[in-house]
Formats: C-alpha cells, structure tokens, sequence
C-alpha cells in the first residue's frame, strides 16, 4: 500500500514539475528577451522568442509581452510576415490601441509575396526605388536572402515596383499575393540573355511492389490453346526521368514483371515471368502527384496446364486423330488432357499502362520517395492480360517554391 502511495504520488507530482519548469524557463527566456532588447540586440531577442514560441508546444500560455517584443525583433530583422502574425497574435490577447494601430501600420506598407525561380537559373530580387524606412529595407534584404539560399521567399514586402530575373512585378501594400515563378522555357532567365533549352529535372525512376496478373482465356479459338491463369507476383523497374516545359516530362524504365503465386503451371494455374521496356510520357499535376502513361514490350516464359475448351477439343480431336490441326493433343488420351503442361520461351505480350504516384516523403532536394498504383494491360495474339501493381520507390521532384523562409 505504501508503495502504490509512493506511486501515485509521483504520477500527480510530474505534470506540476513540468508545468513549474516551463513557466521558470519562460521567465527567464522573457527576462532575456527584455535585456536584449534593450541593447538593441535583435537577432538574439529573436532567438529568445523562438525558444519561448517551443515552449507553447508543451502547454506553457504565451503573453502579450511575449508576442509584442517578437514582433519588433521580427520587424528589425526584416521578417514582417512572421512580425505581422505576432502581432496578431498580440491583439486576439489585448487589442490595445498601440498593437491595432501598428498592424494598420504593416497593411498599409506591405504587401504579400510568394517568389521563385528554378533551381538551373540564377535570379536577382532588385527593387526600383529603395525605401528610406530601416524596417522596409530590411525586409527586401532578407527577401533577397532567402532568394539566393533557397530560390524561394513566401512573405511580405514594402509596396513598390520590383523585378526578379528579368520579370517586372508590382507588389500593392495590403493586395493580393503576387506570385512569380521563374523557370528556363518562359525566357524570363537572369541577365535577359536565352539559355537556351534546359531539363526541368532529370533523374532516376525505380519502383518495386506487389502486383496481381490476369493471364485471360485465349480470344482466338484457331488453335488448341491452355486456360487462362491468373495470380500475385511482383513487378519492379528502373529508369530515367527528364522533365520538359510546363510540368511534362518523359519517363523510360526496363524490369522484371512476374505472376509465381498462381499455381505452378505443372498441376494448377500457371506462372509468367517477364522482362519488360516501357517508354511514355509523365505529367504533375501537382508538386506531389505524378502521372504517367506509357507503352510496353515484353518478353519472357509462361507455363500452365490443360486446355482451353476440353469438351470441344475433344469432340473434335479425339485420341489419335490425323488432323493437322489436332496433332499437338491427338497423342494424348482425352482424360488426360486436363493435365497437359504447356510450357514457352516465347511469350512476347505488348501493350500500355498507367499510373499514378504520391511523393510521400523527401530523400534529397531532388529525389523524392514515391507509392505508385499502377495499372495496364499486356496483349499477345491469343489474349488479354490485364494487371495492376502497388509499388514503392523513388523520383525526381519538380522544381518549385516549396522551400520557403
């Protein structure tokens, strides 16, 4: 019993330590903030508030004060979106006189932003009248910053008249977002000078995944021919991907496509073993949705067991029959028949696919870790062989704004 006491204790003691040590660590990163502000030093008020704003994640209350002091350090830093959302922040908790007139302020002087260029080009932010007001040149300057590190900037800048690469653009203080993209097929490259014709993105494609086989029942009845069979396997390829103008691009893969999970094809169903070429074109729709259809050659093995149609091949192929067209069963006792192994090196289907991939994780800045549900439809002469796969691998992502400050 006094252990379940010690126990208990100990559960109710824990959420109030916590509690206490992030109100401590609050105060004291607050206490910093004022300290530092007070020397004009931003940058180290900023980081204060950083600390402070992680804190809310594990329960601790943010203050007016909190929000008031991170929206001037935000604004000496030039990072007047992230000053704009403190201060709103600040009026839902008081809406005092001094918060409401500043966010009346930021609206009438800025304007949303959400720039960017491909990652094959090189472009200059470049302003057409630098304004006097310390905060708004900050605030082009850490615009061009996050340009030339990451080739994107999602923020707020002063109203005014604006070029990035060789694009003009008017940003209208409390407007609509003015968004520009720069990518090598529009012309709009750094220097006004034409590169000439460059890849949007060029990388490997490779996938692998379970994949379910349909091998039909022949469509033709000019030959003596096995059932269809069907079953699971697995399908796996690798390839090239290029991207052309306006999200296009090309994609070309080889691999193995194979049906072993459907019956040995020596008493039951059959298996299928593939080698496969498929070329088409892609298309994204979105920085994360890829499409893409594509037009196949096969080659490879089949084996499966009986015959398609017995009771008519049997009536008209009894044992011993002399008929050219019954000689590859007519050695064979009808009741046999049913377990007739047929086995080719020769099965060479062509036809198409389509697909659609979600990019669901980032590998790299240009490789993304992709599922894929794929489906197609594989012909030779003598049927249809529809098939779908579930798959996962890898793709080039598509050059975009996703990387902002």
């Amino acid at each position: 019993m006094r252990s379940l006491l010690v126990v208990h204790t100990l559960l109710f003691a824990l959420p109030a330590f916590a509690g206490e040590r992030e109100s401590a660590e609050h105060t004291q990163r607050f206490e910093e903030m004022q300290r530092l502000a007070s020397r004009g030093a931003w940058a180290g008020v900023e980081r204060a508030f950083l600390a402070i704003e992680e804190l809310e994640d594990e329960g601790e209350v943010l203050t007016y004060d909190d929000f008031w002091l991170g929206a001037q350090s935000a604004r000496a830093l030039g990072h007047m979106a992230h000053c704009r959302s403190r201060l709103a922040r600040a009026a839902q908790l008081d809406g005092t006189t001094d918060v409401i007139t500043w966010l009346e302020e930021v609206d009438g002087a800025y304007g949303p932003v959400d720039l960017g260029y491909d990652r094959s080009l090189t472009a200059e932010l470049t302003v057409a009248a630098m304004p006097f007001a310390t905060d708004q040149r900050a605030a082009i300057a850490w615009a061009q910053e996050g340009l030339v590190d990451s080739r994107a900037f999602d923020g707020l800048l002063p109203a005014g008249e604006y070029t990035l690469g060789e694009t003009a653009f008017t940003v209208v203080a409390g407007g609509d977002t003015v968004k520009v993209y720069l990518d090598p097929y529009d012309g709009r490259n750094t220097g006004g000078e034409d590169d000439g014709f460059a890849f949007a993105f060029v990388g490997p494609r490779a996938h692998v995944g379970a994949a379910f086989t349909s091998i039909g029942d022949p469509v033709r009845s000019d030959s003596i021919q096995p059932p269809g069979w069907g079953g699971a396997g697995a399908r796996a390829g690798v390839g090239l991907e290029v991207g052309l103008p306006r999200r296009f691009g090309v994609a070309a893969e080889v691999g193995y496509h194979g049906l072993f999970l459907g019956g040995d094809g020596q008493t039951e169903g059959g298996v299928t073993h593939l080698g496969y070429g498929a070329l088409g074109p892609t298309y994204r729709p979105a920085d994360k949705i890829w499409l893409g259809v594509s037009g196949i050659l096969a080659a490879g093995t089949a084996r499966a067991v009986g015959v398609y149609d017995l009771d008519q091949v049997n009536q008209d192929c009894p044992f011993g029959s002399d008929s050219p067209d019954c000689a590859f069963v007519s050695s064979i006792q009808e009741d046999r028949r049913g377990e007739m192994p047929w086995d080719t090196n020769a099965f060479q289907p062509g036809g198409a696919s389509a697909s659609v991939s979600y990019a669901a994780f980032e590998l790299t800045d240009e490789l993304a870790g992709v599922i894929t549900l794929q489906g197609g439809l594989l012909l030779d002469p003598y049927r249809n062989c529809p098939f779908g796969q579930l798959g996962f691998g890898i793709g080039p992502t598509l050059p975009s704004t996703e990387e902002v400050r």
